[in-house]
């Protein structure tokens, strides 16, 4: 028997939640600390208790709050970096921060750099 697949909904941005699609499957992502849940806390109470937990000052924001956030998340996602790719634009510039994210950060990248430290 599989597990049940849970959809997200449009009015979990109320939580501060919109869907991330991971290879076969949809997982909530928190517009504020980026966070991912894994499927079967795409339930409401779940959402809600991150939010309520987490980000406690942002608990009682207006929706549309959470839609901006879910815009400049947007606007942000021009690589899989995200956050760090904004920031380091802000903080070192463009020349910068084009030689910082040709910087591969895969599993595979880090266990090498790990292999070879040890």
């Amino acid at each position: 028997m599989s597990a049940k697949k849970r959809k997200c909904l449009d009015k979990y941005i109320r939580f501060g939640f919109l869907s991330l699609q991971k290879s076969d499957t949809e997982v909530p992502q928190c517009v504020i600390c980026y966070k991912n849940l894994n499927n079967d806390g795409m339930r409401p109470s779940c959402l809600e208790r991150h939010l309520r937990t987490t980000h406690p000052a942002l608990a009682d924001k207006p929706k549309a709050f959470f839609e901006t956030k879910k815009q400049s998340l947007k606007q942000a996602k021009t690589d899989g970096s995200r956050a760090l790719r904004q920031q380091t634009l802000k903080v070192l510039g463009k020349d910068s921060a084009n030689k910082l994210s040709q910087i591969s950060l895969s599993n595979d990248t880090f266990k090498r750099w790990i292999d070879e430290m040890s």
